[in-house]
């Protein structure tokens, strides 16, 4: 199911709903089939990095702080 859902968002990066931009990248959503779990990633130019697999309901958010140090 996880790995399926990176396959897509491998070939389809801008598929994910986009949350809010940091400089030149986009952070995206990717909802994976057994809701309420999403894929949190980054798709800039050279790369798609995987941010968090995040439960919706869990801690919201938490991730945050991951972005901040990826910069």
């Amino acid at each position: 199911m996880v790995r399926a859902a990176l396959v897509k968002v491998s070939h389809f990066p801008s598929s994910g709903m986009a949350t809010r931009a940091r400089g030149r990248a986009t952070i995206r959503r990717a909802v994976l089939p057994r809701f309420p779990f999403t894929i949190v990633y980054v798709d800039d130019a050279a790369a798609i990095v995987v941010i968090a697999v995040a439960h919706t309901s869990r801690k919201p958010g938490y991730w945050r702080s991951r972005i901040a140090k990826r910069r």
